[in-house]
């Protein structure tokens, strides 16, 4: 787990610092699987969950919230300035893998790129949903 922290916080550190990403960020992470899918599972975990979701298992929940406290320690603001919030969230996805050949992806969402759910009723009405449900 010491060496997917920190492909993590070095992946968080070199996007932000050379514009491939524009904090503040949610943060995905892809643990296991093969090569596509643990790409595909950090893409989601970005993209799909909810900001403040947690993974059903503790140890991904918890694994969660310490790298959501050690990036923000980091001091890497928004656009990569100072700062105390350079990310949002940090949301894990994981696959059964062999420990031999362990992928890990890391995704950068910027927080502008972030879904909303909502619907029109035939009267015209907005309604929002505030917790979709996305499949992963």
């Amino acid at each position: 787990m010491n060496g997917v922290i920190r492909f993590v916080m070095d992946s968080f550190i070199a996007s932000s610092y050379s514009g491939k990403t524009c904090p503040p960020n949610v943060i995905g992470v892809g643990i296991g699987g093969t090569a596509d899918v643990c790409m595909a599972m950090s893409k989601k975990a970005a993209v799909l969950r909810i900001v403040g979701d947690r993974h059903p298992d503790p140890a991904m929940a918890k694994l969660e919230l310490d790298l959501l406290s050690a990036l923000n320690d980091l001091g890497i603001g928004p656009m990569g300035s100072n700062g105390k919030v350079g990310v949002l969230d940090v949301h894990v996805g994981k696959a059964l893998v062999h420990t031999g050949a362990l992928p890990v992806a890391f995704t950068a969402q910027c927080a502008i790129c972030r879904r909303a759910t909502g619907s029109i009723g035939s009267d015209g009405e907005i309604f929002f949903i505030d917790n979709p449900r996305w499949r992963e």
